[in-house]
């Protein structure tokens, strides 16, 4: 590699003055170079990507953005190593790495966190901590079996009885026991529930196409969709065909708020079939 030793101020002629750049080679500036204006690349700067030693605790990020984890058993990760101040990391999950919540790494779920599978965790690094972006991930798992499918519904509403959706809405079975809320559809409303202390979950469902039960429950967010805390309110449905469910549970502190997200949550038992939601409204009283 050829070094051109030049001083900052001529640093911008250097690429010009040196006929050796048109050969290819690589040319290395001893000194900051500033560029006075918009840069454009012909090619996008090579990012490699970090594979991340298997069963370590800790991982050396020195002049790394992206990393991609590969333990094939479980390992608790507690810190990245020989990064520096305002460094990104883009993370690539295994399903088996754990992050530690504590003075060097911060999730946004203030709790240890399980990287998943085919997800893509953002952590900058603020002081000696690296503190996860608020939108990364998510708090729920989405499951594989149940789907609420059809259009988006978000509405800035402020008041005590919201409707979430009038449906009929399909929500297909897969596997037992499975949550699935946005990847093809989301509902999703916004109320205001400042001094409300208890939430009340109203359903009308037909659980006729599905050879077990259903529970009813309703996720809260404070930072519009970025991640997701589950109210356990616990309405029961069962398979007997079309019926109307309630329930109600306390509203937790941090579900209280003038901009509080709800999406609707539902489990099933069963393993196979298809069920029918036509309404699903939530209640806030004093």
């Amino acid at each position: 590699m050829e070094t051109l030793d030049r001083a900052p101020e001529d640093a911008r002629d250097a690429v010009k003055r040196d006929d050796r750049n048109n050969t290819g080679s690589e040319i290395e500036f001893s000194n900051p170079v500033k560029f006075l204006s918009i840069v454009s690349f012909s090619e996008l700067p090579e990012t490699p990507v970090l594979n991340a030693p298997i069963g370590t605790t800790t991982i050396s990020v020195l002049n790394t953005e992206k990393v991609k984890l590969q333990n094939t058993g479980a390992v608790t990760l507690t810190d990245f190593t020989n990064g520096q101040e305002g460094q990104t990391l883009h993370i690539l999950g295994d399903g088996n790495t754990t992050a530690t919540h504590g003075t060097k790494i911060k999730t946004n779920t203030a709790a240890n966190k399980l990287l998943a599978t085919n997800a893509v965790y953002t952590f900058t690094r603020i002081g000696s901590t690296w503190i996860e972006d608020a939108g990364s991930g998510s708090t729920y798992s989405a499951g594989t079996g149940l789907v609420l499918t059809g259009t988006t519904f978000s509405n800035p509403y402020v008041g005590k009885h919201i409707t979430l959706f009038t449906g009929p809405i399909t929500v297909t079975i897969s596997a037992g026991n499975s949550v699935h809320i946005g990847a093809t559809g989301r509902y999703a409303l916004r109320a205001d529930t400042t001094n409300m202390s208890n939430v009340r979950l109203s359903a009308s469902i037909d659980g006729s196409g599905a050879s077990g039960n259903h529970t009813l429950n309703v996720y809260y967010s404070t930072d519009a969709g970025g991640s997701w805390t589950l109210i356990t309110i616990g309405a029961t449905a069962t398979n007997a065909g079309a019926q109307l469910v309630t329930s109600t549970a306390a509203l937790p502190s941090g579900a209280k708020g003038s901009a509080i997200w709800f999406c609707p949550a539902v489990t099933s038992t069963s393993t196979t079939g298809s069920t029918i939601l036509y309404t699903f409204s939530l209640e806030f009283t004093p």
